[in-house]
């Protein structure tokens, strides 16, 4: 029994052929992938970096702009301040017209 156990066994020589070129190829498989996964992230870190700037540009612009509509809507809020005032003023005066338009001249006429 131990005759036929030992002529299956593999001697040493044909081991080290089986494994050495295993080995090689788990290493070179571990090496591409490694390669691959650094340029990738190389890649990744550029476009990262790239995003962030224009990230930083949108901001700038953002706050640029809103500074921008704060002075707008001021302006506005002026204008209309002054129009309602100079309409309110406007509205105290006497009527002078030749022609009568005023209201109150339209409301004498109905009265004859």
């Amino acid at each position: 029994m131990i005759d036929i156990i030992l002529a299956f066994t593999i001697d040493d020589t044909k081991v080290l052929t089986l494994i050495i070129p295993l080995v090689v190829t788990l290493a070179t498989v571990v090496t591409v992938l490694w390669k691959l996964f650094v340029s990738t992230h190389q890649r990744t870190v550029k476009k990262l970096d790239a995003s962030e700037t224009d990230h930083k540009e949108a901001n700038s612009k953002l706050l640029e702009l809103t500074q921008k509509i704060g002075v707008l809507e001021g302006r506005q809020d002026g204008v209309e301040r002054l129009a309602n005032s100079v309409l309110t003023e406007i509205g105290k005066l006497p009527c002078r017209a030749v022609i009568p338009t005023c209201p109150e001249d339209l409301l004498d006429d109905d009265k004859d």
